[in-house]
């Protein structure tokens, strides 16, 4: 599930960051990834389990990691969390 959902997670992050960086040409790489998997209370009500990437946007000399979640069930991805960093 980690490989399926990595096309998305990068592109939720490239796209995140060309906004924040204001650099339509900023590109994404995956740095890490793993499934997270939440504790089996009521199998009944599992939560989906998820996918975690943290992902480098750059590009205009800049760079900013992102840390994306994506659920299982094609719910989608979110990036979350930044901090700009400059060269």
């Amino acid at each position: 599930m980690v490989n399926e959902m990595q096309g998305n997670a990068t592109h939720v992050a490239q796209r995140r960051g060309a906004f924040e960086l204001n650099c339509p040409a900023a590109t994404a790489t995956v740095l890490s990834k793993e499934m997270i998997q939440s504790p089996l209370t009521n199998p009944r009500w599992a939560p989906p389990e998820r996918a975690e990437y943290t992902v480098g946007v750059s590009g205009c000399n800049q760079r900013a990691p992102y840390l994306v979640v994506c659920a299982e069930g094609g719910t989608g991805c979110v990036a979350v969390g930044t901090q700009n960093v400059t060269h």
